[in-house]
């Protein structure tokens, strides 16, 4: 599956900056999915929670918000920093 999914990760210089982007950060997503079911590393579900953080970054750019205070206080991505948190936290 993995060999596959390289095989269709999208080439980012195909689309405009943040389609291509997000569409890099979804096969990254999906490739990370995969690797925590063949071996159960935290760390690749942590990794998906970066891709998600990163994902939120990029449509805040895209609706025009640029300064980086405004983007760490709006509500989606304080969203998904508590998830990412949540990835974090190790019992």
């Amino acid at each position: 599956m993995l060999e596959r999914l390289y095989r269709v990760t999208p080439d980012t210089e195909e689309f405009g900056h943040y389609d291509g982007s997000n569409a890099l950060n979804a096969a990254a997503a999906l490739h990370h999915a995969l690797k925590y079911i063949i071996g159960r590393d935290p760390k690749d579900i942590y990794a998906i929670g970066t891709l998600y953080t990163d994902t939120v970054d990029f449509k805040l750019h895209e609706m025009g918000i640029a300064d980086k205070g405004d983007i760490e206080s709006h509500p989606l991505m304080q969203e998904a920093g508590r998830l990412l948190l949540k990835l974090s936290y190790e019992p």
